[in-house]
């Protein structure tokens, strides 16, 4: 139907008035306000359950990198570990100028702990870190087996009352957690063998887990 002239000015004057009407506006405004909600409601629920699929898998992602992280520095200290299973280190041996370090540890392990070596025993052996002015600094020694290296270990009581410590050649967590075993349950309550720590306390001999 065409309307008009006179009609539309008659409907827009009906609805002019219509809206000059503060009861009309209001039940307007309320509609349109119910139907906004509505469709908003819609909008954030759907988005809702997206963003806490994507923060569920995010939290996955990150416990499961920790893991990969935690099993990847586990396994590049063991093989640190491992590469330093026939070394130990001595502290306190008393530095000379151009000693020859080599005859140092061998004079050491034959004259203090009573063990008689070859020249098959020794790979090798030098002083750690720059060289300070009255301190000696500790020695790394690399033994050519296992067993030989086991045996000076074994010997290190010997050396009760003197100065002289024999330790194993651990990478920097291992120390670092001998050192805080240490500080907790004391210098005769943690030992250790192969590369394991082990400790004492009231429950018991415990091995220490690095990880």
């Amino acid at each position: 139907m065409v309307l008009s002239r006179s009609q539309v000015a008659e409907y827009e004057e009906v609805i002019i008035e219509a809206f000059k009407k503060e009861s009309f506006v209001v039940a307007i405004s309320a509609t349109i306000s119910a139907v906004i909600e509505k469709q908003m409601a819609i909008i954030i629920n759907k988005y809702e359950g997206t963003i806490s699929n994507l923060t569920q898998e995010l939290t996955n992602v990150k416990a499961e990198n920790k893991s990969l992280l935690r099993e990847c520095n586990e396994r590049i200290d063991g093989l640190e570990q491992y590469s330093r299973r026939n070394n130990l280190r001595f502290f306190r041996v008393e530095e000379k100028d151009k000693e020859d370090v080599e005859a140092v540890v061998e004079g050491l392990i034959s004259n203090k702990l009573g063990i008689n070596i070859n020249q098959n025993y020794i790979e090798l052996c030098h002083r750690i870190g720059p060289k300070i002015n009255n301190k000696c600094r500790p020695i790394i020694v690399k033994f050519f087996s296992r067993k030989y290296k086991a045996e000076v270990f074994r010997h290190k009581t010997k050396l009760k009352g003197t100065k002289i410590l024999i330790k194993e050649d651990f990478t920097k967590i291992r120390a670092a957690a001998v050192k805080s075993l240490i500080s907790k349950h004391g210098h005769n309550m943690v030992w250790t063998s192969n590369g394991d720590i082990f400790f004492k306390d009231d429950t018991g001999v415990h091995k220490h887990k690095i990880y």
